[in-house]
């Protein structure tokens, strides 16, 4: 499963090989360490991966990796913000092996759904993706009681469907805001990487309809907006 209980946290690794340490306390990202991602080579691990690799895309097929953040959420912080806890999405809990091992994320990750049992997701559109946090309470998914987590930002040229333990999930969205609070130095390693991040709108295009989670939580989905839609 995606699990990081074992992996060996080595802060000094966290800015090696292309790999930037970000993010602020109380800051949420992404996948979990060990959380496995398709590539050409197969599924690997997301800290195996360094940028240049190439990575599948749903819509674009093999996209270039092009920037890495990693956060280690230390149990002090977890205490504080107990909101930085993954989600655990427990095999099949999307449907027939999906995902086909369980797979962490944060909150605020996002998960594309589609078919029967996410009709009130869905509303008219055929795929949509949702914060991991508005699937708590289906069956096999949940909060995970982590003492700690390291988490992984993925970035590319464009916001990318990423298949990460048999399911389609979203890329980091190429756009500081996106990073929920990263450092200066990673701020401006963007920048070089991403000049059009200075001048990027504040609600960025993403891959797929998107569920609004504030008015999701407000009419338990019903008659929730879909805010997002798919560039042409």
């Amino acid at each position: 499963m995606s699990d990081f209980t074992g992996f060996e946290f080595n802060e000094a690794d966290l800015s090696k090989d292309g790999v930037r340490r970000t993010g602020q306390r109380g800051a949420i990202a992404c996948f979990t360490a060990g959380t496995r991602i398709l590539t050409p080579q197969g599924q690997r691990p997301v800290e195996h991966l360094v940028p240049g690799d190439m990575v599948m895309t749903r819509d674009h097929g093999l996209q270039t990796l092009r920037w890495i953040g990693c956060r280690h959420v230390d149990t002090n912080e977890i205490a504080d913000f107990d909101q930085v806890r993954p989600v655990r999405i427990r095999k099949g809990a999307l449907g027939n092996q999906m995902p086909d091992r369980d797979l962490l994320v944060s909150g605020d990750h996002r998960v594309m759904v589609s078919g029967p049992g996410f009709e009130e997701l869905l509303l008219d559109a055929d795929e949509v993706l949702v914060p991991a946090k508005l699937l708590l309470g289906r069956d096999g998914v949940s909060v995970d009681e982590a003492d700690a987590v390291i988490y992984y930002h993925l970035m590319f040229d464009e916001t990318e469907l990423l298949l990460s333990e048999g399911i389609w999930t979203e890329s980091t969205q190429p756009v500081t805001g996106s990073l929920a609070g990263p450092d200066a130095e990673a701020i401006d390693e963007l920048h070089r990487l991403f000049p059009e991040l200075k001048l990027a709108a504040a609600a960025p295009k993403t891959p797929r309809l998107t569920l609004d989670p504030v008015l999701a939580g407000m009419f338990g989905f019903t008659g929730a907006t879909l805010l997002t839609t798919r560039p042409a």
